[in-house]
């Protein structure tokens, strides 16, 4: 975390620039007082004299010039002499500027400086000395690059002051250059300012970006700003032109007598960093934006009135390497490459706008930037490092040893180019360039020269071969015969910092690895952002599947069942000859010998379905275990008017219905979100119906769990009736078969979609874009919520599709119900303990659910406690961790909202993490819910909807409205045709699946942590899943139909299906 400071002034000299006076004795007194007076002649309208047409052409003059330059040099047109470093940009703990999500307090972001004299080879001369910024630790990207110059005024503030600028200084011709001065006053004037001759350091230097920024910040106000770097140390700024200088700065050559080497910055700057980090500060100047603004905000050449709108600290860097002058030449610094709201002011009018200097710099550097890249490729054949070394010796080569493991490919690719950097303590070596050839388990080992870097303390990998991604085992860097092994266990795209230590919090690390973290979530900020759904936990925003990083998409198979799950299941159950067969069922057999293919307990349960305790049975041990609840003392709901005489034949004349509900024995299911989605129809499929039926069950004190009485709808009146077993046999069934169609569409859209995929996705968002993978809470959560974003990308398109095909309150009916549901969402439901309580169901016997989710929940809550432990040894250190604060604070804030405006409940998410305890059971019920309570929603579908009369997903037919009208026919009718009927087992067939190369909770590798500690609370937490195994196993041989779904070997490592 950043030290809280005051806001310190920057020390000043006594210098003067004295250019007025020597304009005068030049051109007299009176027309450099007639200069100053018209600097800056006003704008002309853009409508009649230059338009953007024009402004374009100017863009490409420009590119062309500074194209044919570089092409010619293989160098930079301008800035072409510089060094560079590596280092971190930590934002003020305490900014006194509005806040923005970009600067956040205490952030730590990678940075790569660039010091450069902007026109000459030969740093004592007299010249323009520049810095830039990049906000990342890569060649090229990143989120945010900032360039800056010595002297607060550009001399170009518009296109025609530019064309001066080339016209005059640039020529070198004393005469044009003197022409140019006595062109406009503020040319001599921003000339000397920017001037600096032979300073003692390139770090005592004051550099301005001197354009104009949008600042856009947290309350959504856009503001300008401006930035400029100071040194760090509060010294007074070196090399000001003295008297001789701003008399005659065309006289910029070294001065006779400096015998100090050319290359002395370059050479002074990694001398220095050998020693220790050089320090700077990023200041930052904001101000109002004002409906009268004029074009004078945006000119260049005039600095901001420093009293009016103070300089304001926004970050300290610290730079604490030099990067290899093979790495610095390949730098490139974006003009327009900043985050949106922080972006250059707005477009240009005309060449004559003060903004068209943005246009004429972007053109610039992207045209030099394209013709040395045509150089290397053409003439030079690579980079040479004689060329532009500058004078800046390194440390000698030595060799390294490099070993990648276990490579595997992301897709059919042979081999992918990529580059190793290996990072000591305070240096780095330059790229290694390494090609990775790509088959499962691939081994290979090299050697190379290059910079001793001492030991390896981290190490980076990038891919260099364009949208590419391949699975690494781990990298081992060999020195002096000493192996260093840097695990990375992860599927790589773009690049990855490794660790040679163990899973660390970043306080513990030091500042490149610092720096490397918020990089990482820097990247995933930009590969992923928010997208805010109404009413709906936020997802990713994504233009489509392939926009999705590579390391997040799915497994081509696992994808195609998902984006197919009908035909899929088809196929599977051999049920092919049943897709677009209208006829009905003549009976329940028929239905039965349709699953030929015989898989899990769907032909027993077919056997058995109208039973009353099987039925029963199923709310406890089937598919969907959650929505049985106890009637409280408070007895039934008005809605739900059951009485004695109701329930008397089945309950027994020895006690009454409020004895049982003091005794706890009466227990209700209830679907009232499903109250007002009409029936579902559309052109190409029959109209289909459910209703919001509730459901009243007996625990009859034995093994017993049965159903004593079921209403359709919620309003009781006389064409709502309540159904009982004492109503004649087909009614009974007819009713039961209502009551688990309305718990299908909860099952299926509420339990599963959006509490098992929904509204873990924001989690696994915030994770990716805020918590880095050296992290341990990372290394722990992460495998198992990997495949959720693409998953839930392709379940929004294809996998709802297909359920609004069967469910029966159709894809916009499943809309509807996702919305209603999010209102009431309460995240406590995911801890399965509290889930119990709330509920009323922690000692509802024969709730084998419950029995076997605790044993694997408090097996789980004790893995994730003893990996936690590892890493915090109390409240204290949860509290410090900036990173994990930060990802429950965007879950809460942006993830998962609330908006009591539109009656939403407050959902319960934590904001913050307080205590260790805290952390343990948020991060116990995430993967829970990921591993767990997946295999309890998913494992038992085929058994439960595999045989349709058994669990409906649809009725055909309008609810009955009285009692002694349903007749068989009637009942296979409303079960819809055998196209329907195959349709939901194929449908229950998919979605059941687990891939049979899922690794199964518990065998989720630890590797990736390098910690001993973790291992031993893995083999643990292993040890504990046989022991449930065998457990659970042992209670199943004696069932006629046992629960198989929490069997730990059942059990997937990750949402799937």
């Amino acid at each position: 975390m950043a030290q809280a400071h005051a806001q310190r002034p920057v020390p000043t000299n006594s210098w003067k620039n004295k250019s007025f006076d020597y304009l005068s004795k030049m051109i007299g007194t009176e027309e450099a007082q007639r200069l100053r007076q018209n600097e800056f002649p006003p704008l002309p309208c853009p409508m009649f004299v230059a338009n953007k047409e024009h402004l374009a052409l100017k863009h490409s003059a420009v590119k062309s010039l500074f194209f044919e330059s570089s092409l010619r040099t293989g160098r930079r047109s301008s800035n072409t002499s510089g060094v560079a470093g590596v280092g971190t940009a930590t934002i003020v703990a305490e900014p006194q500027f509005p806040t923005h999500e970009f600067f956040s307090p205490g952030r730590v972001y990678p940075l790569r400086l660039r010091h450069s004299n902007a026109t000459t080879l030969d740093d004592r001369c007299l010249d323009i000395r520049g810095v830039a910024l990049k906000f990342a630790d890569v060649d090229e990207g990143g989120p945010l690059d900032l360039v800056f110059f010595s002297g607060e005024g550009l001399v170009f503030f518009n296109g025609p002051a530019l064309d001066d600028f080339v016209a005059g200084p640039l020529t070198g011709d004393v005469d044009k250059y003197k022409a140019y001065l006595q062109k406009n006053s503020r040319y001599y004037y921003n000339l000397i300012s920017l001037m600096r001759r032979a300073p003692s350091s390139f770090s005592q230097v004051h550099y301005y970006a001197q354009l104009t920024y949008k600042f856009r910040g947290d309350d959504g106000v856009t503001r300008h700003c401006r930035y400029r770097v100071v040194p760090g140390n509060d010294v007074p700024e070196s090399g000001l032109p003295d008297a001789a200088d701003q008399a005659e700065p065309w006289n910029n050559g070294p001065r006779p007598g400096d015998d100090r080497s050319p290359n002395y910055l370059k050479q002074e700057f990694v001398k220095q960093l050998e020693k220790t980090a050089i320090e700077y500060r990023l200041q930052i100047q904001i101000r109002d934006r004002r409906l009268d603004d004029t074009n004078d905000v945006y000119n260049p050449a005039l600095p901001w009135d420093a009293s009016t709108y103070p300089w304001l600290d926004l970050a300290d860097i610290r730079v604490t390497q030099p990067l290899h002058p093979e790495v610095a030449e390949g730098l490139r610094y974006g003009h327009d490459n900043q985050p949106e709201s922080l972006r250059l002011a707005d477009e240009a009018e005309s060449v004559f706008d003060y903004r068209s200097i943005c246009v004429m710099r972007s053109a610039a550097f992207s045209g030099s930037y394209a013709g040395r890249t045509l150089y290397r490729e053409i003439v030079q054949k690579g980079i040479d490092s004689s060329v532009y070394a500058d004078g800046v010796e390194m440390d000698a080569d030595t060799p390294y040893g490099i070993g990648i493991y276990g490579c595997k490919p992301d897709g059919c690719l042979a081999g992918v180019t990529a580059q190793v950097t290996i990072m000591g303590e305070s240096k780095r070596s330059e790229p290694i360039d390494v090609t990775l050839i790509l088959a499962c388990g691939y081994d290979q080992e090299m050697q190379c020269m290059v910079r001793d870097v001492g030991e390896p303390v981290a190490l980076k990998l990038s891919l260099t071969g364009g949208d590419v991604a391949c699975y690494i085992d781990k990298i081992v860097v060999t020195k002096d015969g000493v192996k260093t092994n840097f695990v990375c266990k992860q599927l790589v795209q773009n690049d990855v910092i490794l660790s040679s230590g163990t899973a660390s919090l970043a306080n513990q690390d030091n500042e490149q690895l610092k720096a490397a973290r918020t990089s990482e979530t820097c990247r995933w900020q930009q590969l992923l952002s928010w997208q805010r759904d109404v009413g709906m936990p936020a997802s990713a925003a994504l233009k489509g599947y392939d926009s999705l990083p590579k390391a997040l998409q799915l497994d081509p198979r696992q994808k195609f069942v998902v984006e197919n799950p009908i035909s899929t299941g088809m196929s599977r159950l051999l049920i092919e000859q049943y897709q677009g067969k209208q006829k009905t069922l003549g009976s329940f057999q028929e239905c039965r010998q349709m699953l030929r293919v015989k898989i899990g307990f769907a032909d027993v349960i077919a056997e058995h379905f109208q039973n009353d305790r099987e039925y029963g049975r199923q709310f406890l041990q089937g598919a969907h275990p959650l929505a049985v609840f106890r009637v409280g003392p408070d007895g039934l709901p008005a809605k739900f008017p059951v009485d004695d005489f109701t329930v008397k034949a089945t309950i027994g004349s020895t006690t009454t219905l409020a004895n049982e509900i003091n005794a706890g024995r009466i227990y209700m299911v209830d679907y009232p979100l499903l109250d007002g989605i009409p029936p579902s129809s559309s052109a190409t499929l029959r109209k289909r119906y459910v209703t919001p039926a509730m459901g009243l069950f007996w625990q009859t004190g034995g093994d017993a769990f049965v159903p004593i009485a079921i209403q359709l709808k919620q309003t009781p009146n006389r064409l709502n009736p309540i159904f009982t077993p004492q109503d004649n046999a087909t009614d009974w069934l007819y009713a039961k078969m209502w009551l688990k169609c309305a718990d299908s569409q909860y099952h299926q859209v509420v339990s599963r979609l959006l509490n098992n995929h929904f509204v873990l996705e924001p989690i696994a968002m915030a994770l990716y874009r805020n918590v880095p993978s050296l992290h341990p809470i990372y290394k722990l959560l992460e495998p198992y919520v990997r495949s959720l974003i693409g998953l839930n990308l392709v379940t929004k398109t294809s996998l709802a599709s297909s359920l609004g095909k069967v469910l029966g309150i159709g894809k916009e009916g499943i809309e509807t119900l996702l919305k209603k549901a999010y209102k009431e969402f309460d995240f406590r439901h995911l801890v399965v303990p509290h889930s119990f309580t709330q509920r009323g169901t922690a000692d509802l016997p024969g709730y084998l659910y419950r029995d076997d989710a605790l044993l694997v929940w408090h097996a789980l809550r004790n893995f994730v406690r003893d990996v936690v432990a590892a890493y915090y040894p109390g409240d204290g250190e949860v509290r410090a961790d900036a990173e994990i604060q930060a990802f429950v604070r965007e879950i809460h804030d942006v993830g998962l909202p609330y908006d009591p405006t539109k009656g939403e409940r407050r959902h319960n998410v934590p904001s913050t993490f307080v205590t260790v305890d805290e952390l343990v059971s948020f991060v116990t019920a995430i993967v829970f819910a990921a591993t767990g309570q997946q295999a309890a929603l998913s494992g038992g579908q085929l058994d439960a909807y595999g045989f349709c009369p058994n669990a409906p997903m649809a009725m055909f037919r309008p609810p009955p409205e009285r009692k002694g009208i349903v007749d068989m026919k009637l009942v296979l009718n409303s079960l819809g045709d055998m196209d329907a009927i195959s349709g939901q087992a194929a449908l229950a067939f998919s979605l059941t699946q687990i891939d049979k190369d899922d690794v199964c909770l518990g065998r989720v590798s630890v590797e990736s942590f390098n910690d001993a500690r973790v291992a031993v609370a893995a083999d643990r937490f292993k040890d504990r899943l046989i022991e449930i195994e065998c457990q659970i196993g042992e209670r199943n041989a004696g069932l006629v139909l046992p629960y198989p779904y929490l069997l730990p070997s059942k059990i997937p490592s990750g949402i799937c299906v």
